[in-house]
C-alpha cells in the first residue's frame, strides 16, 4: 500500500511547483509513516485523528481560498494559501502544498492565473480521496 501515488499537476496551468509535475507524490508515504510512528498501542490511531483535523480544516480553507481568488482579494488568497500549504505539508499532501505555495507566490506579485481555481479544485479532489482511503485503511488496521 505504501507506494507513491503520483499525480500530474500541470505547470501550464500557471501554478509551477519548482519540480517536474510527475515527481511530486499526491501523498508522500514517508510523511504518513512519520505520523504513524506516533501511534501508541491501545490508543486510537493518531493518523486517523490528524487526517480528520486536516480534512476538516482544508474543507473550510479551500472555499475561502477559491472565493478570494474569484474576487481578487490577494491578501486573503495569500493567507488561505499559506495556511493550507502548511497543513497539507504536515500530512504529506505534497502536490496540494506545492500548488498552494505557487498561489502564495503569485498572490504576492498580483499575478494569479485564471486557471488556478480549477487546478486547486482538482488537486483537492484527488488529495481528499487519497487521504480518505489511507484513513479508512488505517482505521481498519490494514495500513
Amino acid at each position: 500500500f505504501r507506494r507513491v501515488l503520483f499525480r500530474s499537476t500541470p505547470e501550464d496551468a500557471g501554478l509551477p511547483t519548482g519540480q517536474a509535475p510527475d515527481s511530486l507524490p499526491l501523498v508522500c508515504p514517508d510523511s504518513i509513516a512519520r505520523i504513524e510512528a506516533l501511534e501508541v498501542p491501545g490508543q486510537p490511531p493518531v493518523l486517523v485523528e490528524i487526517l480528520d483535523l486536516f480534512l476538516d480544516s482544508a474543507r473550510d480553507r479551500l472555499p475561502r481560498l477559491l472565493e478570494a481568488l474569484d474576487t481578487g482579494d490577494l491578501d486573503a488568497a495569500l493567507a488561505e494559501a499559506h495556511g493550507l500549504k502548511g497543513s497539507a505539508g504536515t500530512v504529506g499532501a505534497q502536490s496540494l502544498a506545492a500548488a498552494c505555495a505557487a498561489v502564495e507566490r503569485k498572490a504576492r506579485t498580483g499575478e494569479i492565473p485564471a486557471s488556478a481555481p480549477k487546478v486547486l479544485k482538482q488537486l483537492w479532489k484527488d488529495t481528499e480521496l487519497a487521504l480518505l482511503r489511507i484513513q479508512a485503511r488505517t482505521a481498519q488496521g490494514d495500513a
